[in-house]
């Protein structure tokens, strides 16, 4: 994964993950409870998790927030000191 995502600038300004990635995972999770994940919450949790990546790196540092229920990654900017 990590290294699609090099070859990809970290997903950067992309609003899709390639399908041989998604279906890359699918094989990989196979025989375990996440297999039932649909690529379309495969997708969002890796364009969302990489956004967040991004910005803990510019930020040098913050917070992550996870709302299980809504599905969302936030990302909270550290505070200034």
């Amino acid at each position: 994964m990590f290294s699609r995502a090099k070859e990809l600038n970290l997903f950067d300004g992309l609003d899709h993950v390639d399908f041989d990635l998604l279906k890359s995972i699918a094989e990989f999770t196979r025989g375990f409870e996440v297999e039932r994940i649909p690529f379309w919450q495969w997708e969002k949790a890796i364009l969302e998790g990489y956004r967040v990546f991004q910005l803990l790196k510019t930020n040098k540092g913050g917070s992550v927030q996870l709302d299980i229920v809504a599905h969302a990654l936030t990302y909270i900017a550290p505070l200034a000191r």
